[in-house]
């Protein structure tokens, strides 16, 4: 498993849902969340974004990759 953070001087930024403030609050990108929870990285986006409402599987996978950071 990577531990993948932004770039230098890139800033992470996110929408206004929970999961997105969760994400961002235990400092991970999306590439990084959707690496610690084996989910697509596109999955995790429109997720991040409030496009997608996780189903109970992917909600828990995304609890596990924030729980690891």
């Amino acid at each position: 498993m990577t531990n993948a953070k932004p770039h230098a001087g890139h800033a992470l930024r996110g929408s206004d849902n929970e999961w997105s403030k969760m994400r961002l609050h235990a400092g991970l990108s999306i590439t990084a969340l959707a690496q610690r929870s084996g989910l697509p990285r596109s999955v995790v986006g429109l997720i991040d974004q409030g496009r997608l409402v996780p189903s109970p599987e992917e909600a828990r996978a995304l609890m596990r990759g924030i729980e690891q950071a």
